[in-house]
C-alpha cells in the first residue's frame, strides 16, 4: 500500500472507531484500538518526514496515553529534527522511565547529548546498551561511543568501539569513516587512506567521508583524486547540507589557485 493511502486509512480509522461499537467490545478495548489508530497515523507522517503533521498527530496520541513509552520515542525523533534538543531529551527520558530497557529512546538520547557536545552525559547513556542482546541496531551506539570518545581525543577507546561496531557490521561505513578520522589525527596517512576508501566503497553516498579523503589526497599530493573527491561531495550534498558543499567548493578553489 503506498504511504499515502495508508496514512488515508489510518485516518479513517481514527474516525470511525469514535462512534463505532459492537456488542463484544469494551469500552477499554476501544479506547486501546482508537490509540493505536491514532499512534500509527503519527508515525505514518513521521516515517515520510512529515515532522509538523507527526507532531500534531502524536500529541493527539499522547493525550490518549502519556504513559506510552513509543509515543514518547517519537515525539523525541520529532523534537530533535526540529532542533528543540531540550524538548527531545524531556521526551526520551520520559521514555525511558516508562520502559528502562527501551534500547531505541536510550541511542536517541545518546545522539542528542552527541550533537550538544556533553560527550560524558552520552558515555554514560549509551554504555548500557552494549549489554543489551536484544539491540536489533547494536552497531549504532557502538559508533556513538567511539565518536564521544573521539572527541575526548581518547583515541584507543574511540578505536575499541569503531571495531566493535565493525564486528557487529562487517564494512559499517561510519565506524570505517571513524577509525580514517582517528588514523587522520594521529598522523598514520596511508592507513586513513585506506579506512576512507573502505568507507566511500561501502556507502557511495557518504559525502563527509569523501570531503575527508579530498583533505587527504591532497595533503599527499594525489591532486587528481582530491579534485575528484570534492566534487563527488559537491554532486551528493543537497539543500540540508550545505556546509558540507560550501566546504569542498572552497577546497577546489583553494587547489586551483595553487597551480
Amino acid at each position: 500500500m503506498r504511504p499515502a493511502v495508508y496514512i488515508m486509512t489510518i485516518a479513517c480509522l481514527v474516525g470511525i472507531m469514535g462512534c463505532a461499537t459492537t456488542g463484544t467490545t469494551t469500552n477499554d478495548s476501544l479506547k486501546q484500538r482508537q490509540f493505536d489508530a491514532q499512534r500509527n497515523l503519527g508515525n505514518a507522517y513521521l516515517r515520510q518526514g512529515d515532522y509538523t503533521t507527526a507532531l500534531k498527530e502524536l500529541l493527539k496520541a499522547e493525550a490518549m496515553d502519556p504513559k506510552d513509552p513509543h509515543v514518547q520515542d517519537s515525539l523525541g525523533i520529532i523534537y530533535s529534527a526540529k532542533d528543540r534538543l531540550e524538548e527531545a531529551i524531556e521526551h526520551y527520558r520520559k521514555a525511558l522511565s516508562l520502559k528502562p530497557d527501551y534500547a531505541s529512546a536510550r541511542n536517541n538520547l545518546g545522539s542528542v547529548y552527541l550533537i550538544q557536545k556533553k560527550w560524558d552525559e552520552a558515555i554514560s547513556c549509551l554504555k548500557p546498551l552494549t549489554r543489551n542482546l536484544l539491540f536489533a541496531s547494536p552497531q549504532l551506539p557502538l559508533y556513538n561511543l567511539g565518536w564521544a570518545y573521539y572527541n575526548k581525543h581518547d583515541y584507543k577507546m574511540a578505536e575499541k568501539y569503531y571495531q566493535k561496531a565493525l564486528d557487529m557490521a562487517p564494512g559499517y561505513a561510519r565506524a570505517l569513516w571513524g577509525l580514517g578520522k582517528i588514523d587522520i589525527d594521529t598522523g598514520k596517512l596511508h592507513e586513513a587512506q585506506r579506512q576512507l576508501e573502505a568507507a566511500v566503497k561501502s556507502a557511495p553516498d557518504y559525502a563527509q567521508a569523501y570531503l575527508d579523503l579530498g583533505w587527504l589526497y591532497f595533503e599527499t599530493g594525489q591532486r587528481d583524486k582530491a579534485v575528484s573527491a570534492y566534487k563527488k561531495v559537491m554532486s551528493l550534498s543537497s539543500d540540508s547540507d550545505t556546509r558540507l558543499a560550501k566546504s569542498a567548493q572552497e577546497a577546489l578553489q583553494e587547489i586551483q589557485g595553487s597551480h
